[in-house]
C-alpha cells in the first residue's frame, strides 16, 4: 500500500506469489597413483559434478490508483542443467638422490550448462517467451617443472601453457501460435579464446641456520 502525497487518492499494489524449487546435485571422484619404479611415478584424478535445478513460479499482481485498477498474472517454468568435468594427470621423474626432479602435469576442465526457461505474462494480452542460454566453457593447461641442486644452490624452473575457450549462446524466442520465433534483437552469441604462456626460474641458497637467500 502506497500513498501519493500529490494526490488525495491512495495507490494500492499487491502481489501474491507461489514458488517451487527442486535442486539435485551429483558428484563423483576417482584418483590413482602408480609408482613405476624408484625414480618414476604417474597418477591422475577425475572429478565429475552434475546438477539440475527446476523452478516454478506463479504470481498475481493487482494495482489500484486514482485512475484505474489493473491486474497482471505471470508464471514461469525454468529448468537449469550444469555438468563439470575435471581431469588432471602427472608424471614425476626423480633424477638423483639429492632431490632433483622433472615433473609433467596437465589439466582439462569442461564446464557445460543449458537452461530452458518459459515465461508467460497475462494482462490485456498474453505474452509468452522462451529463453535458452547455452554455455560451453573449456580450460586446457600443461606444465613442466624442473628442480636441480648445483653446489648447494637449489634451482627451480618451469613453463606453463593455458588455453581458455568460451562459447556462449543466449537464445531468446517469442512464442506465437505455439511456435518459437527467434528474437534476433534479444539473442546474442559470445565467443572468446585466450592463450596464456608463463615461465619462471628461481635459485635459493641456505647461508646458515638463520639465513636463506633466494632470487628469481
Amino acid at each position: 500500500y502506497t500513498h501519493n502525497l500529490n494526490n488525495a487518492s491512495p495507490d494500492y499494489w499487491k502481489t501474491d506469489s507461489d514458488f517451487f524449487n527442486n535442486y539435485k546435485n551429483k558428484s563423483a571422484n576417482i584418483k590413482a597413483e602408480y609408482k613405476i619404479n624408484d625414480n618414476n611415478t604417474v597418477g591422475f584424478s577425475y572429478n565429475l559434478s552434475s546438477n539440475k535445478n527446476n523452478e516454478k513460479i506463479k504470481s498475481s499482481t493487482r494495482i489500484l490508483d486514482h485512475t484505474s485498477a489493473r491486474e497482471f498474472l505471470s508464471d514461469g517454468d525454468n529448468l537449469n542443467r550444469r555438468k563439470i568435468n575435471n581431469l588432471s594427470a602427472f608424471y614425476d621423474i626423480k633424477l638423483d638422490s639429492v632431490g632433483s626432479k622433472l615433473s609433467f602435469s596437465g589439466n582439462i576442465m569442461l564446464n557445460k550448462s543449458n537452461a530452458n526457461n518459459f515465461y508467460n505474462t497475462i494482462a490485456d494480452e498474453t505474452i509468452s517467451t522462451f529463453v535458452n542460454p547455452i554455455n560451453d566453457y573449456k580450460i586446457y593447461s600443461g606444465q613442466v617443472d624442473f628442480e636441480k641442486e648445483f653446489f648447494k644452490i637449489k634451482t627451480e624452473a618451469g613453463v606453463k601453457l593455458t588455453a581458455i575457450k568460451n562459447d556462449s549462446d543466449f537464445n531468446f524466442y517469442d512464442i506465437i501460435n505455439n511456435q518459437n520465433i527467434n528474437n534476433e534483437g534479444r539473442s546474442n552469441q559470445f565467443l572468446y579464446n585466450e592463450d596464456n604462456y608463463a615461465a619462471y626460474f628461481s635459485a635459493s641458497y641456505k647461508i646458515n641456520e638463520k639465513w636463506d637467500a633466494k632470487a628469481g
